[in-house]
């Protein structure tokens, strides 16, 4: 389920989290937000109860809701975007998903890291791979090649064990590329985000080139790949996070926490997958994060381009 919460009160507590986010651009990611958001939706400032993990549902609500509206978005836009190459219908999602930041987006690096909070972690990422799911499936990547129930993939391919094991590290890079490049937006002050966007399309040539190493049949190649994004995804959110928030070293740490356990994510599914491929289950979102106290990922070889430190 969408970050907890549900039952009778599931109605009261969509209201008072939707009329929360309205709050967030005066309160920031809080329960001040919450309660503002209860009253706001004519209830006494006790019904804030029915969010129980406060800040932290505020941001799950917000990251769910985004998710939904970008589904709808890219399911109205399904004729147009079939003229477009799988990189331009990723691209355009992503970028749709990050324009639903703007109007928070002075906040956002708050927002991530409440997200990155060890005990929010897994929540943070159940959104996240719901996100790349819904980013790969737009952009047409692997849907040859998704495990199916029985264990089996989907119109068997060449080197089948290592095609369901992509299936897994396409959806690690999407996250890599989303996670870096929303990071960067934290930070970018340009006219319309341009220099985002720019930021976007090196990270997209950099998966690209990525996903070419991938040779039907070599293990391997499909564990190193996952890891070496997520490790150049790591050394770019390392030099963008300092001073984007009230607390830097947090955030630098919660980050830290998020970008390992995308890293993590990728080497263990894509080694499940690609050794054991009879035993492949049916898509779904990381059950809970890996821990926090994974060792820092390697520095990419080619450092990606950074925001100035002005920003």
């Amino acid at each position: 389920g969408g970050g907890g919460g549900g039952g009778g009160g599931g109605d009261l507590r969509a209201k008072v989290l939707a009329a929360a986010v309205e709050e967030v651009p005066s309160r920031g990611w809080t329960d001040a937000a919450i309660i503002a958001g209860a009253e706001k939706a004519g209830h006494p400032p006790m019904v804030a109860g029915v969010v129980p993990r406060g800040a932290a549902d505020l941001v799950d609500h917000f990251m769910h809701g985004s998710n939904a509206a970008l589904a709808a978005h890219l399911a109205d836009r399904r004729d147009i975007m079939q003229h477009m190459t799988p990189r331009q219908r990723l691209r355009y999602g992503i970028e749709q998903r990050l324009r639903m930041l703007q109007p928070v987006r002075s906040q956002w690096a708050e927002a991530m890291a409440i997200g990155a909070f060890p005990p929010n972690l897994p929540h943070t990422m159940e959104a996240l791979a719901l996100l790349a799911d819904e980013l790969a499936h737009c952009a047409g990547f692997g849907e040859a090649d998704a495990p199916t129930t029985d264990g089996g993939v989907e119109a068997a391919t060449p080197g089948g064990p290592v095609s369901v094991g992509k299936w897994y590290v396409d959806r690690a890079v999407v996250s890599g590329v989303y996670v870096a490049t929303e990071l960067f937006m934290v930070t970018d002050e340009s006219e319309d985000n341009a220099e985002t966007w720019a930021f976007l399309d090196r990270r997209l040539e950099e998966a690209e080139r990525l996903e070419a190493t991938l040779r039907p049949g070599n293990v391997n190649n499909v564990i190193s790949a996952a890891t070496t994004v997520a490790a150049s995804l790591a050394s770019a959110g390392q030099s963008l996070v300092a001073g984007a928030a009230a607390n830097p070293q947090q955030m630098q740490a919660g980050i830290q926490n998020l970008l390992n356990a995308v890293t993590v994510q990728a080497q263990l599914l894509a080694q499940q997958q690609a050794q054991a491929p009879a035993a492949a289950a049916p898509p779904q979102a990381p059950a809970a994060a890996a821990p926090a106290q994974q060792p820092k990922a390697p520095a990419a070889p080619e450092a990606p381009t950074v925001a100035s430190a002005s920003g």
